[in-house]
């Protein structure tokens, strides 16, 4: 019914019979901080679909060696690393193992994404040959605001364009729209 201190105590008993006589004997008692596993941060994926998830955690008491067993490469290894990267979107359970104690930690963590970017464009075609008043018009949902946009119609990579053309002849047309996160996606149009 003691209560050590974390560490190594020397506990002596001391019994004395009726007739005066005593005896005493001694042990050590160790006390072990338990094992725990604190989740520090988790950082979601950049964009839908991407692993550049990452997830960092400090494990504290224990004897140690530890062991660790993240549950996306399968269980009962205890051959993984206490952080994680590479990461998509989805729930990690973790088991920590200290291999001199047998005690058992465990920790949960969630790396969540950004809802998928995605682009339609719906297109007018020009009134006749030769005629630049044709349209394409671009609807952009999800990722993470603010959008860039670059039309193929005068060079690529230069994301300094609208989101929709209007005065435009017939031909094809490709927009890419980048997000804030650098997510891209594209869409195109064709106008005859």
């Amino acid at each position: 019914g003691d209560n050590f201190p974390v560490g190594t105590t020397t506990v002596t008993y001391t019994a004395t019979d009726n007739a005066g006589n005593t005896a005493a004997c001694s042990f050590d008692v160790t006390v072990v901080n338990d094992l725990t596993i604190t989740l520090d941060s988790v950082w979601d994926a950049s964009c839908a679909d991407t692993l550049d998830g990452q997830v960092f955690l400090t494990s504290a008491g224990g004897v140690g060696p530890f062991g660790f067993d993240w549950d996306h490469d399968g269980t009962g290894d205890y051959d993984d690393m206490l952080d994680q990267d590479g990461l998509g979107a989805g729930t990690y359970n973790l088991t920590a193992v200290d291999s001199t104690t047998g005690c058992t930690a465990t920790a949960m963590a969630v790396v969540n994404e950004p809802t998928p970017l995605i682009v339609s464009v719906t297109s007018v075609d020009p009134s006749g040959c030769g005629i630049a008043d044709g349209s394409a018009n671009a609807t952009v949902t999800g990722g993470t605001l603010a959008y860039t946009f670059d039309w193929d119609n005068d060079g690529t990579g230069d994301n300094d364009d609208t989101e929709d053309l209007s005065a435009i002849s017939a031909g094809a047309y490709v927009l890419v729209v980048t997000d804030a996160s650098g997510c891209v996606a594209s869409a195109s149009a064709a106008l005859s």
